[in-house]
């Protein structure tokens, strides 16, 4: 048993957390803690060890999401022949599809280049379950909630309070 004093932080408990690690536990189907599996482009059951065999993983699992995607995007050019991405949506989602597909004819030529594919597909199933459940909103209101302050670093008031600046003043801080 552990008892921790949350006096000091009461919010934190509240928060997602959007480190690498803790968004591939969280949203992704992960079995023992430790193995993720996914079918490939051929049909083909494809796992990953998520342990210390895993060298990309060691280096992104205490990133932010979108810094450990940056740094598997790096990983990928620096392994692959360059193309052009195609396609609509966000700058992330065109650059991930663009390194599926760059990834697949060689992924099976060396480990590290398989560690990127495994890792390009986790990062994509991520976005599509932070998407699919709406949490990009959620999280602005957590971070609203934790400081305060609005997206623009504007102080939040919460509009069925605006009216009473005693209410105001009394329910703004935390």
């Amino acid at each position: 048993m552990l008892i921790v004093d949350r006096m000091v932080d009461l919010i934190a408990p509240l928060l997602h957390d959007f480190a690498y690690q803790c968004a591939v536990q969280d949203l992704l189907d992960i079995k023992q803690g430790r193995e993720y599996s996914y079918l490939n482009a051929k049909g083909k059951t494809v796992r990953r060890l998520l342990d210390s065999s895993d060298q990309l993983f060691q280096q992104i699992k205490y990133l932010h999401l979108a810094q450990a995607v940056e740094i598997i995007v790096a990983k990928a050019k620096e392994l692959g022949p360059k193309s052009k991405g195609e396609g609509g949506g966000s700058k992330d989602e065109q650059s991930l599809d663009d390194l599926q597909n760059r990834l697949k004819s060689f992924a099976d030529k060396s480990k590290a280049a398989a560690e990127v594919q495994d890792h390009t597909t986790m990062a994509q199933e991520l976005f599509a379950k932070i998407k699919a459940l709406g949490l990009k909103a959620v999280v602005m209101q957590e971070q609203i909630f934790a400081t305060n302050l609005d997206r623009n670093g504007s102080e939040y008031v919460v509009p069925a309070l605006a009216s009473s600046q005693n209410c105001r003043r009394r329910y703004t801080k935390f």
